[in-house]
Protein backbone atom coordinates (compact mmCIF):
# COMPACT_ATOMS: atom_id res chain seq x y z
CA UNK A 1 0.00 0.00 0.00
CA UNK A 2 1.54 3.34 -1.07
CA UNK A 3 0.68 5.10 2.18
CA UNK A 4 2.44 2.68 4.55
CA UNK A 5 5.85 4.32 4.21
CA UNK A 6 4.30 7.73 4.91
CA UNK A 7 2.77 6.34 8.10
CA UNK A 8 6.13 4.91 9.17
CA UNK A 9 7.73 8.34 8.82
CA UNK A 10 5.07 10.07 10.91
CA UNK A 11 4.86 10.58 14.68
CA UNK A 12 4.96 7.33 16.72
CA UNK A 13 1.21 7.20 17.42
CA UNK A 14 0.50 7.49 13.69
CA UNK A 15 3.38 5.20 12.74
CA UNK A 16 1.90 2.45 14.90
CA UNK A 17 -0.84 2.02 12.27
CA UNK A 18 1.74 1.01 9.66
CA UNK A 19 1.85 -2.42 11.29
CA UNK A 20 -1.07 -4.50 10.03
CA UNK A 21 -2.35 -1.43 8.18
CA UNK A 22 -4.71 -3.57 6.09
CA UNK A 23 -6.79 -4.15 9.23
CA UNK A 24 -7.67 -0.45 9.41
CA UNK A 25 -10.01 -0.17 6.42
CA UNK A 26 -10.38 3.59 6.74
CA UNK A 27 -6.72 4.20 5.82
CA UNK A 28 -7.09 2.82 2.28
CA UNK A 29 -10.51 4.45 1.95
CA UNK A 30 -9.34 7.98 2.78
CA UNK A 31 -6.10 7.59 0.80
CA UNK A 32 -8.05 6.60 -2.33
CA UNK A 33 -10.56 9.42 -1.85
CA UNK A 34 -7.69 11.94 -1.74
CA UNK A 35 -5.83 10.35 -4.66
CA UNK A 36 -8.90 10.36 -6.91
CA UNK A 37 -10.19 13.80 -5.92
CA UNK A 38 -13.27 12.82 -3.93
CA UNK A 39 -11.64 14.72 -1.04
CA UNK A 40 -9.89 17.97 -1.98
CA UNK A 41 -10.03 19.82 1.33
CA UNK A 42 -7.63 18.78 4.09
CA UNK A 43 -10.18 19.12 6.85
CA UNK A 44 -12.71 16.97 5.05
CA UNK A 45 -10.09 14.22 5.38
CA UNK A 46 -9.61 15.02 9.07
CA UNK A 47 -13.34 14.96 9.74
CA UNK A 48 -13.90 11.69 7.89
CA UNK A 49 -10.98 9.99 9.64
CA UNK A 50 -12.26 11.05 13.04
CA UNK A 51 -15.70 9.63 12.24
CA UNK A 52 -14.18 6.41 10.91
CA UNK A 53 -11.93 5.86 13.92
CA UNK A 54 -14.85 6.49 16.28
CA UNK A 55 -16.86 3.88 14.39
CA UNK A 56 -13.95 1.44 14.38
CA UNK A 57 -13.44 1.72 18.13
CA UNK A 58 -17.16 1.54 18.89
CA UNK A 59 -17.21 -1.79 17.06
CA UNK A 60 -14.72 -3.09 19.61
CA UNK A 61 -11.87 -3.53 17.14
CA UNK A 62 -8.26 -3.60 18.33
CA UNK A 63 -6.20 -0.45 17.93
CA UNK A 64 -2.48 0.02 18.73
CA UNK A 65 -2.05 1.27 22.28
CA UNK A 66 -0.15 4.40 21.23
CA UNK A 67 -2.78 5.28 18.64
CA UNK A 68 -5.69 4.61 20.99
CA UNK A 69 -4.15 6.79 23.70
CA UNK A 70 -3.35 9.67 21.33
CA UNK A 71 -6.83 9.57 19.80
CA UNK A 72 -8.50 9.52 23.23
CA UNK A 73 -6.43 12.48 24.45
CA UNK A 74 -6.54 14.71 21.36
CA UNK A 75 -8.79 13.23 18.66
CA UNK A 76 -8.61 16.16 16.25
CA UNK A 77 -4.85 16.58 16.62
CA UNK A 78 -4.31 12.86 16.09
CA UNK A 79 -6.57 12.59 13.05
CA UNK A 80 -4.99 15.70 11.56
CA UNK A 81 -1.55 14.10 11.80
CA UNK A 82 -2.91 10.91 10.27
CA UNK A 83 -4.65 12.82 7.48
CA UNK A 84 -1.45 14.70 6.70
CA UNK A 85 0.46 11.42 6.33
CA UNK A 86 -2.17 9.94 4.00
CA UNK A 87 -2.32 13.18 2.04
CA UNK A 88 1.46 13.20 1.62
CA UNK A 89 1.30 9.67 0.22
CA UNK A 90 -1.42 10.61 -2.29
CA UNK A 91 0.44 13.77 -3.29
CA UNK A 92 3.66 11.83 -3.83
CA UNK A 93 1.84 9.20 -5.90
CA UNK A 94 0.24 11.88 -8.09
CA UNK A 95 3.59 13.54 -8.78
CA UNK A 96 4.18 10.74 -11.30
CA UNK A 97 1.74 12.48 -13.68
CA UNK A 98 2.12 16.06 -12.46
CA UNK A 99 3.32 17.35 -15.84
CA UNK A 100 0.83 15.32 -17.90
CA UNK A 101 -2.47 16.33 -19.42
CA UNK A 102 -4.47 13.43 -18.02
CA UNK A 103 -7.86 11.92 -18.77
CA UNK A 104 -9.04 13.67 -15.62
CA UNK A 105 -8.00 17.01 -17.15
CA UNK A 106 -9.86 16.08 -20.33
CA UNK A 107 -12.91 15.18 -18.27
CA UNK A 108 -12.84 18.59 -16.55
CA UNK A 109 -12.46 20.29 -19.94
CA UNK A 110 -15.52 18.45 -21.27
CA UNK A 111 -17.55 19.34 -18.18
CA UNK A 112 -16.70 23.00 -18.70
CA UNK A 113 -17.82 22.81 -22.33
CA UNK A 114 -21.10 21.18 -21.31
CA UNK A 115 -21.80 23.87 -18.75
CA UNK A 116 -21.45 26.47 -21.51
CA UNK A 117 -24.18 24.53 -23.33
CA UNK A 118 -26.44 24.69 -20.29
CA UNK A 119 -25.71 21.16 -19.10
CA UNK A 120 -24.51 21.38 -15.50
CA UNK A 121 -22.38 18.77 -13.77
CA UNK A 122 -22.30 17.07 -10.42
CA UNK A 123 -19.02 15.37 -9.53
CA UNK A 124 -19.03 12.58 -6.92
CA UNK A 125 -22.62 13.39 -6.03
CA UNK A 126 -26.17 12.83 -7.32
CA UNK A 127 -28.79 14.77 -9.26
CA UNK A 128 -30.17 16.40 -6.11
CA UNK A 129 -27.00 18.51 -5.91
CA UNK A 130 -27.34 19.80 -9.47
CA UNK A 131 -29.85 22.53 -8.78
CA UNK A 132 -32.17 23.71 -11.57
CA UNK A 133 -31.49 27.19 -12.92
CA UNK A 134 -32.76 29.44 -15.66
CA UNK A 135 -31.47 28.35 -19.04
CA UNK A 136 -30.44 24.92 -17.87
CA UNK A 137 -30.86 22.24 -20.54
CA UNK A 138 -29.66 19.18 -18.68
CA UNK A 139 -27.41 17.64 -16.07
CA UNK A 140 -24.58 15.11 -16.05
CA UNK A 141 -23.55 13.27 -12.90
CA UNK A 142 -20.47 11.30 -11.93
CA UNK A 143 -21.88 9.32 -9.04
CA UNK A 144 -20.78 9.67 -5.44
CA UNK A 145 -18.93 6.35 -5.26
CA UNK A 146 -17.52 6.31 -8.81
CA UNK A 147 -13.98 6.82 -7.50
CA UNK A 148 -14.03 3.30 -6.04
CA UNK A 149 -13.58 1.86 -9.54
CA UNK A 150 -10.93 4.27 -10.83
CA UNK A 151 -7.48 3.08 -11.87
CA UNK A 152 -4.38 5.24 -12.27
CA UNK A 153 -2.68 2.76 -14.60
CA UNK A 154 -5.39 1.41 -16.88
CA UNK A 155 -8.44 2.94 -18.53
CA UNK A 156 -11.70 1.73 -17.03
CA UNK A 157 -15.25 2.42 -18.26
CA UNK A 158 -16.76 5.24 -16.20
CA UNK A 159 -20.55 5.50 -16.22
CA UNK A 160 -22.13 8.95 -16.32
CA UNK A 161 -25.83 9.64 -15.82
CA UNK A 162 -27.68 12.29 -17.82
CA UNK A 163 -30.94 14.15 -17.32
CA UNK A 164 -32.86 16.46 -19.60
CA UNK A 165 -34.14 19.74 -18.19
CA UNK A 166 -36.02 22.67 -19.64
CA UNK A 167 -36.97 22.18 -23.27
CA UNK A 168 -34.06 19.88 -24.15
CA UNK A 169 -34.63 16.25 -25.05
CA UNK A 170 -32.56 13.34 -23.80
CA UNK A 171 -31.31 12.74 -27.34
CA UNK A 172 -30.00 16.31 -27.44
CA UNK A 173 -28.34 16.04 -24.03
CA UNK A 174 -26.72 12.72 -24.96
CA UNK A 175 -25.47 14.12 -28.26
CA UNK A 176 -24.01 17.21 -26.58
CA UNK A 177 -22.35 15.10 -23.89
CA UNK A 178 -20.76 12.69 -26.35
CA UNK A 179 -19.64 15.61 -28.49
CA UNK A 180 -18.04 17.45 -25.57
CA UNK A 181 -16.14 14.41 -24.33
CA UNK A 182 -15.04 13.50 -27.84
CA UNK A 183 -13.85 17.06 -28.46
CA UNK A 184 -11.80 16.84 -25.24
CA UNK A 185 -10.17 13.62 -26.44
CA UNK A 186 -12.29 11.03 -24.63
CA UNK A 187 -14.20 8.28 -26.44
CA UNK A 188 -17.67 8.60 -24.92
CA UNK A 189 -20.28 6.06 -25.99
CA UNK A 190 -24.01 5.56 -25.52
CA UNK A 191 -25.14 2.51 -23.60
CA UNK A 192 -28.18 0.30 -24.09
CA UNK A 193 -29.82 2.24 -21.26
CA UNK A 194 -31.22 5.65 -22.15
CA UNK A 195 -29.70 8.49 -20.13
CA UNK A 196 -26.34 6.83 -19.52
CA UNK A 197 -23.04 7.14 -21.34
CA UNK A 198 -19.71 5.43 -20.74
CA UNK A 199 -16.37 7.22 -20.90
CA UNK A 200 -13.23 5.03 -20.68
CA UNK A 201 -10.68 6.91 -18.57
CA UNK A 202 -7.39 6.36 -16.85
CA UNK A 203 -8.20 8.60 -13.91
CA UNK A 204 -5.20 10.66 -12.82
CA UNK A 205 -6.20 13.49 -10.54
CA UNK A 206 -3.69 16.23 -9.74
CA UNK A 207 -3.48 16.18 -5.94
CA UNK A 208 -2.79 19.52 -4.25
CA UNK A 209 -0.21 19.72 -1.50
CA UNK A 210 -1.43 19.45 2.09
CA UNK A 211 -0.86 23.18 2.59
CA UNK A 212 -2.65 24.18 -0.61
CA UNK A 213 -5.57 21.97 0.44
CA UNK A 214 -5.99 24.02 3.60
CA UNK A 215 -3.99 21.92 6.04
CA UNK A 216 -1.16 23.09 8.23
CA UNK A 217 1.87 21.22 9.47
CA UNK A 218 1.14 19.16 12.59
Amino acid sequence: MPFVSALRNAAPAVASLSQNSEEYWFLEDVFQRILHGDIEDAYDAVELLEENIDEYLEDGEDFPEAAAFAFAEEPEEYTEALAEALWAAAYTTAQAWDEETTDTDRFVEAIGALEELGIDAGIFTDFADVEPREGQRGAVVLWVNAWENFDNDDAVPVMLSLAERGDATMDEVEADAIGAFSEAGLAAERTEHRGFIVVPMRWRHHVSSWEDAGGHEV
